[in-house]
């Protein structure tokens, strides 16, 4: 088997395109004051200088090197380093064109598999008018989630993993599988989810896809495969849509950051924000949310969407149709890969599956 599905040069491209480090301002907080004191209509973000001559170099050694059926005799390796080019050039391209807004989005939308499909509009319009409020869920500080977290880790025998309570202003939580590290902001609201809610996507759908990836045999599968982002947050969400206590208003929440992607594309940063806010979002949720799907443009007077954000939705509809069809459920959680490559992946050894999910199928 080819060494964890890359060479060495695009080992070192996807190091060094680390979306988290380039789509981070360094000026988020000022120019949150700035627009919500409406000195400004819309942000203007600074972001750190991207590294175009070390890229460049990383690109004119993958363009020599050999074709993926030339480093690998077996079909399915050779197909996943070829995949793993394709991810790696788009995310690439992605944010070496941040000037230009419309290549940008196009970009991100083949990327992260987006697609405004009308049924996945109609059906979004319909979740976005569920009867229910964002308002807070919990009266639970970041440390007190902490501790309920680790227990559900515990719980599942999971050993090695890492909770930590972070001043990042963009996320509420995020899971680093690799690391085998779970993020929480220390500002963490409930507005969109309650605790059960939150452990159903971060824990049931995130940690234990890793848990179980780790436990694969072989290399080749314990790393994520190519483009599995919409259905690993398709999952996810669909644990916390449709298994949780909060499930209709996750649902809500996920099918109005679809509708908002879908706006993003004719309109500008405040046009959506004011999107937010009139659906009962703080201020300070409303600009997280929007720069979210505004993340990587440089110019937000103008239209652009940065894909990830709405692909929420529809990944959960894409899940959800899989399991409702009779889809293989060990297959889903072999581990981190899209539902069009889960041919590719053996089930391991003492796979976990949640309680949650098997109940749902039993109802069907």
């Amino acid at each position: 088997m080819y060494n964890l599905l890359m060479t060495d040069v695009l080992a070192e491209l996807a190091t060094l395109l680390n979306q988290s480090k380039w789509l981070a301002p360094t000026n988020y907080h000022d120019e949150m004051r700035a627009f919500l004191s409406k000195d400004k209509k819309n942000p203007e973000f600074v972001y750190p200088e991207f590294p175009t001559a070390e890229l460049n170099e990383l690109i004119s050694q993958l363009e020599k090197e050999p074709s993926p059926t030339a480093l690998s005799t077996n079909s399915t390796v050779a197909e996943i380093i070829r995949s793993r080019r394709q991810k790696e050039l788009l995310l690439l391209s992605q944010l070496h064109l941040a000037e230009n807004n419309e290549t940008f989005t196009k970009i991100s939308i083949e990327l992260f598999g987006l697609a405004f499909l009308e049924a996945y509009l109609d059906s979004s319009k319909e979740d976005i008018d569920l009867p229910f409020s964002f308002a807070s869920q919990e009266n639970t500080s970041a440390e007190e989630a902490r501790t309920t977290f680790l227990q559900t880790l515990e719980k599942y025998g999971l050993e090695g993993w890492t909770i930590q309570i972070v001043d990042t202003p963009d996320f509420r939580m995020r899971v680093k599988s690799n690391q085998k590290l779970m993020l929480i902001n220390q500002e963490t609201n409930w507005e969109f989810s309650d605790l059960d809610g939150t452990i159903a996507h971060e824990i049931e759908g995130h940690i234990l896809r890793a848990a179980n990836a780790h436990r694969q045999k072989d290399q080749l599968f314990q790393k994520p495969l190519p483009f599995y982002i919409k259905t690993e947050e398709g999952l996810a969400s669909f644990l916390a849509d449709y298994c949780s206590t909060s499930a209709e208003l996750n649902r809500k929440y996920h099918s109005l950051k679809y509708y908002a992607g879908y706006l993003s594309l004719t309109s500008d940063f405040r046009t959506i924000f004011e999107l937010f806010t009139s659906y009962g979002f703080t201020p300070e949720n409303a600009f997280q949310r929007t720069f979210r799907l505004k993340r990587g443009l440089k110019n937000l007077e103008k239209p652009g969407l940065f894909a990830k954000e709405a692909v929420y939705y529809q990944g959960m509809l894409e899940v959800k149709k899989f399991l409702d069809e009779g889809g293989d459920v060990h297959k889903l959680y072999a581990g981190k890969v899209g539902l069009a490559d889960l041919h590719y992946s053996p089930i391991p050894e003492n796979q976990i599956i949640p309680e949650r999910l098997l109940n749902y199928l039993k109802k069907k």
